[in-house]
């Protein structure tokens, strides 16, 4: 008799809350495919919060030089080739200053590490750095081409992920923020005696 109330109970348990969740997951199957999301992110290391040069020259020596690494992280569920664009954009205490685009390039779900963007597979943009001189606000452009050096402020940088005709992509900008300083000049003390 006890065997015969110890099932009787478990069948009853099983029926209120098994067969909802088997008519949930039988439900389920009628439902359309999920599709799968993959990501791209990038990192830009090496830039110092306080640059130590304000030159624009010393800038891109740098970054030539492989002192400022990118990573790019691309993950999807397939083996796919999937093609991006980067978008870089510059801007001064709030104001973008500078913006480009550049071009699609292909790449296979992995990490890309490069010194330049010219490593392979390489990013070209069409814009030079003569091009994004020229979309500085005029006062800005004359100071940094008569001085070779950015002017004293917070400025951020940008590198954005773009995926071509793919919304299923969560993209991850880099943002670098950093700062120019420049040496505050000496405060002049008059002898104590007025001499």
């Amino acid at each position: 008799m006890l065997v015969v109330s110890f099932l009787l109970v478990r069948r009853t348990v099983l029926l209120r809350r098994g067969v909802p969740g088997l008519l949930l997951l039988l439900g389920l199957g009628g439902m359309p495919e999920a599709l799968a999301q993959g990501t791209a992110q990038v990192i830009v290391s090496g830039v110092p919060p306080i640059l130590r040069s304000p030159l624009v020259a010393d800038q891109v020596q740098a970054y030539r030089q492989g002192r400022y690494p990118i990573q790019f992280l691309f993950t999807q569920p397939s083996a796919a080739p999937q093609a991006f664009r980067f978008r870089f954009v510059l801007e001064k205490d709030g104001q973008v200053l500078a913006e480009t685009t550049s071009e699609p390039t292909s790449f296979l779900p992995g990490v890309y590490t490069y010194r330049t963007l010219r490593d392979e597979p390489a990013v070209r943009f069409a814009d030079r750095i003569e091009d994004l001189y020229d979309q500085l606000p005029p006062d800005l452009r004359d100071a940094v081409r008569q001085t070779g050096a950015l002017p004293e402020g917070l400025y951020t940088l940008t590198l954005e992920p773009l995926a071509e005709d793919n919304p299923l992509i969560t993209t991850l900008p880099a943002t670098v923020v950093f700062s120019v300083q420049y040496a505050q000049p000496p405060l002049l003390f008059t002898p104590a005696d007025g001499a």
